[in-house]
């Protein structure tokens, strides 16, 4: 009948001449195991360099820094706008990409007048909100709207004649 104690460990953790005398079995294989241990080596650097080189590309080429311009958010500067406001962004986006620039104007005119108010993350996530769509508050280290500064971009967006257009919700 089986204990219902823990077994006791018997012989030694590490026993270097049964050590010794495996690797020996291993001689006639001496080039595959270096092989296989610079391959082992190799993984793990690379599984360290994927996130090292994730953070260079969001560095250098996704997050903008103050006065600075990054060559994905200029060319994608649209995009969080169009979770605000998916029809401005439409109406803005048909007309440019026929090159009919001129009727493109009235909506390029209420798409800036968006963008000067949505400033950052934070006000982008309060705008957001406000039009039904809420995701949260922004992530630390950065902080959400204070209670003023939500109502003045409130007051920012009814001013848009465009958003009264948009539909509310997901």
């Amino acid at each position: 009948m089986a204990s219902n104690q823990e077994e006791e460990v018997i012989g030694k953790a590490y026993d270097s001449r049964l050590m010794r005398r495996l690797l020996t079995y291993l001689r006639p294989y001496k080039w595959h195991v270096v092989i296989a241990l610079v391959a082992i080596v190799l993984k793990s650097v690379a599984d360290v360099l994927g996130p090292f080189l994730t953070k260079i590309a969001i560095d250098k080429y996704l997050a903008k820094a103050p006065n600075s311009h990054s060559w994905i958010g200029d060319r994608l500067s649209n995009a969080p706008l169009a979770g605000i406001a998916p029809r401005l962004v439409r109406a803005l986006y048909d007309p440019c990409r026929g090159q009919k620039l001129f009727e493109a104007r009235p909506a390029q005119e209420q798409a800036a007048a968006l963008r000067q108010a949505v400033k950052d993350v934070a006000s982008l996530k309060a705008a957001l909100r406000a039009m039904e769509r809420d995701c949260g508050e922004p992530r630390p280290p950065l902080l959400p709207l204070d209670a003023v500064a939500y109502q003045k971009l409130i007051g920012e967006l009814d001013a848009i004649a465009a958003l009264r257009a948009e539909p509310r919700g997901w």
